[in-house]
């Protein structure tokens, strides 16, 4: 019996599946359905996209225009983007064989090998359909959006109902360790910008900004068996603040870059 539902059914029949494939669920994908195809000699990715009424985020869009542009210009980092239908909300990419790195192998020279995706990426800013890709997932272009957005997720922490143990140790380490950082983190940034003549308002200009995967980092890297990495998961990416790309590749906290690395990344 097959695993997936009639509306996936019909979007691989559109993308001219043939009859007796194969597919699997595979783990891994958060929010999204995310299974393996088999057919034909050939193994496909096809992605269902998690859609909440509440977050009208166009996940699908990000994702499969950003590794278009990416395939279209030379640059084959990413899954091969194959079809996608705002439909049935669903993606159809290349599958990409490999495993995920272990923490022991994140050297410099995968980190220079990540870096050398991010810049060829960005060697066809300027062409057209680099141009047409959209704004980030949370993207920040002055210090006042930095600090707005990072300020809204400490207030959400700080509405944890405590009612029960764990909820009310978090919403003790909020209240009396997080907050008063970020206070301070706040205000010294705030000083920091008046000492350097900076607005806060002040928005970096289009020359500045960079095409972000967003969620950059190791934890969303594949080791093919060609010992070369590929990257996945674009659901945010777009046009960013390059600042805000350095943080996503050092704070992610799954596969930790060390710190040694980040003044030659920056």
């Amino acid at each position: 019996m097959s695993v997936l539902g009639r509306k996936e059914m019909q979007f691989l029949r559109k993308a001219g599946m043939p009859d007796g494939f194969r597919e699997s669920r595979l783990e891994g994908g958060a929010n999204n359905q995310v299974y393996r195809i088999d057919a034909g000699g050939s193994a496909y990715l096809l992605k269902v996209y998690f859609q909440h009424p509440d977050d009208r985020r166009n996940r699908l869009n990000a994702e499969f225009s950003f590794c278009a542009c990416a395939w279209n210009n030379g640059a084959h980092w990413t899954p091969k983007p194959l079809m996608a239908d705002a439909e049935s909300n669903c993606g159809l990419y290349e599958f990409i064989s490999g495993r995920a790195l272990d923490s022991s192998e994140i050297t410099w020279p995968r980190v220079e090998e990540s870096l050398t995706f991010f810049k060829e990426m960005n060697g066809f800013r300027e062409k057209p359909d680099a141009q047409q890709l959209p704004i980030a997932s949370e993207a920040c272009f002055s210090l006042s959006e930095h600090l707005a957005c990072v300020g809204k997720r400490v207030d959400r922490l700080n509405s944890i109902n405590g009612h029960s143990d764990v909820e009310r140790r978090a919403l003790k380490f909020v209240q009396e360790e997080l907050s008063p950082a970020w206070q301070k983190i706040r205000e010294n940034v705030v000083a920091d910008a008046q000492a350097h003549k900076i607005g806060m308002d002040d928005r970096i200009n289009h020359d500045n900004r960079c095409l972000s995967p967003s969620d950059f980092g190791f934890h969303n890297a594949i080791l093919t068996p060609q010992d070369r990495l590929r990257f996945i998961d674009f659901e945010y990416a777009g046009w960013d603040d390059p600042a805000k790309t350095i943080c996503d590749f050092f704070c992610q906290p799954r596969l930790r870059v060390p710190r040694a690395f980040y003044p030659d990344f920056a």
